[in-house]
């Protein structure tokens, strides 16, 4: 028997340049849990992958020289595929709507075109499934797994302090993605020249909480008030983390000489 749409948990992941659709996918949420999703890019024509060719890899090349659609994927495979191009380096609204029955939350992020991001999900307990392929997407996924189950802990901490049942309505969604400098001709946000990696980020986006007191209500607003306090401690913590030494095994993006960008 099918579960009627309107119990069904979805994800709805949408990217938009000044009003032009990116990409537009909408997957049930049962399929995404334990798996590794991410937003990757491709050379969006026949051309563009042949200049990328001609540099060693997308980035090898020059941003001002490519155009790219936004592709992603769920253990490595593709699932949704962008049909309008952007152009390496250049910001857009990444949107991530989650929905279940009891309605429907709504992250919005401006990313940059060409920089993976490995999308976190998860509700009470996070599960994971990694592939070899595409090693940056990989990384990136098991840090956001590991920032979910770290998010995970630190509740049920809580709940036995405060004598709660730390309830998820909705699944939390947190980003992990490269901190990247791009500078840009005459500050023109559509010519990028240079792509520089400098780190790695997290952005915890949405996280429901609905607990319930075990032996009273009162004890539900000062757990709500202690998370989120305690959720501030641990991105700190993650991003100082992140700045040492492990780090520094991350593969370097290469940065570029300026050069005059093409007439597009």
């Amino acid at each position: 028997m099918r579960l009627p749409d309107a119990l069904r948990h979805t994800v709805r992941i949408t990217g938009e340049a000044d009003g032009l659709p990116l990409i537009d996918a909408t997957i049930p949420l049962m399929d995404l849990l334990g798996k590794r999703l991410a937003l990757s890019y491709e050379p969006f024509s026949p051309e563009d992958s042949e200049t990328a060719a001609l540099f060693g890899g997308v980035h090898a090349t020059p941003p001002y020289l490519l155009d790219l659609r936004p592709v992603l994927k769920s253990g490595g495979v593709s699932i949704a595929g962008g049909t309008n191009p952007i152009g390496f380096g250049v910001r857009y609204t990444l949107k991530i709507e989650v929905r279940s029955p009891s309605g429907a939350q709504t992250s919005e992020n401006r990313v940059l075109a060409g920089n993976v991001i490995a999308i976190g999900l998860g509700g009470r307990t996070v599960t994971e499934e990694q592939t070899a392929s595409d090693k940056a997407a990989q990384i990136l996924a098991r840090e956001a797994s590991r920032y979910l189950d770290r998010w995970n802990d630190s509740d049920e901490e809580l709940a036995d302090v405060f004598r709660v049942l730390p309830v998820r309505p909705i699944a939390s969604v947190c980003l992990v993605l490269s901190a990247i400098d791009v500078q840009y001709a005459g500050g023109d946000p559509l010519y990028p020249l240079t792509f520089t990696w400098k780190g790695v980020a997290v952005d915890a986006d949405r996280r429901s909480s609905a607990p319930v007191g075990v032996e009273n209500r009162e004890n539900e607003r000062a757990f709500l008030s202690s998370q989120v306090s305690k959720d501030r401690r641990s991105s700190s913590a993650f991003s100082r983390t992140r700045r040492g030494s492990a780090w520094r095994r991350f593969p370097r993006m290469p940065s570029w000489p300026r050069r005059e960008p093409r007439d597009r």
